[in-house]
């Protein structure tokens, strides 16, 4: 339901009020909800639509604070100009109905001591702190066109214009929302050229299971026009580029849940009874287009959000082992055994025969891996 009575008066209401007895009487046993409605009748919750919902609360104070639809941008008209929001706004609107929402529903049970500070006009502090000591603070500048510089805790604080800071321990700001984007992709680091211009650091310095962290090595191209493609699945999420043309984004953290059990052909079968792939990644191979390549001196780039194992990605080929080709090469690739397993700093190939006329082909990478930590 979205404001119904806004467009038609008094029977939008008496709808809206038929519609809700309808959803009850449903029995459900789930919450309703109806979006900008400010006259929700009980049990429904009305919940907040727009671009900001920061100062929104529900016509009863026992319903949850919810925000249903963060409007990006809005509708486009057939032969008008294309509306889109930045996305420094965006973040701004996020943070500070977030910091209100806890400050008012007080949904960190272990922060229990919650407090506003007005730093000074326009600037202000939402502090959560708990007894034992932990702290978490959001600092706020409301003016939108002036940067503040405040002082919170003894220390001083640079705020742009119209953007809340978050202090996960109220003292160092791991996000501003104005300062929206990746440093990295910035300079271009997934170009040749771009990542030139940083410092990277290799060998024991390497970093592992570390989020937001760039990793680049290069490597020789194989031989024939095999299909390739890279074994991703040490990594957890992010941006692959191979001589700055972008692989895609890999996401093989986030796993299948689901119970996979033995199963028996026998017996009725429903969707739920036999189930594989229990804790995999959806997706763990990424094509690599063998036209983006070069004989020599590859470079690949890799943008890692979450935080991953990079000495675990591999390149792999499909290759016909028989003195023939068969008349059809299935287009996926044959899942690797242990053996097969190519760490980008080990300067050795490795065979498996994981089929009669397949194999997986692990290319050699002589170039050490190389890391750079931040944004």
């Amino acid at each position: 339901m979205y404001g119904i009575e806004w467009e038609i008066g008094a029977p939008g209401k008496a709808y809206t009020k038929w519609a809700a007895k309808m959803a009850i009487g449903l029995n459900t046993g789930v919450p309703w909800i109806m979006c900008k409605q400010e006259d929700a009748p009980d049990p429904i919750i009305d919940t907040c639509n727009g671009f900001y919902c920061e100062g929104f609360t529900p016509n009863k104070n026992y319903k949850p604070k919810m925000w249903t639809e963060a409007c990006t941008g809005w509708y486009t008209e057939f032969g008008g100009s294309v509306p889109y929001r930045p996305v420094e706004d965006l973040a701004y609107s996020v943070a500070s109905t977030t910091e209100e929402q806890i400050l008012a529903e007080q949904v960190v049970a272990s922060l229990p001591l919650a407090k506003i500070m007005m730093l000074q006009l326009m600037n202000m502090a939402h502090v959560f702190k708990s007894e034992s000591g932990p702290c978490a603070a959001f600092l706020s500048n409301y003016d939108p066109e002036s940067s503040a510089k405040v002082t919170f805790e003894n220390v001083q604080y640079d705020l742009p214009p119209w953007s809340v800071s978050i202090l996960p321990d109220c003292k160092n700001v791991v996000f501003n929302t104005a300062r929206v984007g990746l440093k990295g992709e910035a300079l271009s680091l997934h170009t040749v050229s771009g990542s030139s211009s940083v410092e990277w650091v290799e060998g024991s310095l390497l970093a592992q299971k570390q989020p937001l962290t760039w990793y680049k090595t290069t490597f020789n191209a194989p031989e024939g026009n095999d299909p390739l493609a890279l074994d991703m699945n040490s990594m957890g999420k992010g941006l692959i580029w191979i001589n700055g043309e972008n692989i895609g984004r890999h996401w093989p953290g986030y796993t299948a849940h689901g119970s996979c059990s033995s199963c028996s052909y026998a017996g009725i079968y429903n969707e739920k009874k036999c189930r594989s792939n229990c804790g995999e990644a959806s997706q763990r191979w990424y094509h690599v287009p063998q036209s983006w390549l070069n004989p020599t001196g590859n470079l690949l780039v890799v943008f890692e959000e979450w935080g991953g194992d990079p000495t675990g990605i591999t390149l792999l080929c499909r290759r016909n082992r028989g003195h023939q080709r068969p008349k059809q090469v299935p287009t996926v690739l044959c899942q690797p055994s242990s053996s097969s397993s190519f760490l980008l700093d080990s300067g050795s190939m490795h065979y498996s025969n994981t089929a009669i006329a397949v194999a997986i082909v692990a290319v050699t990478m002589p170039s050490p891996l190389q890391s750079m930590v931040g944004t």
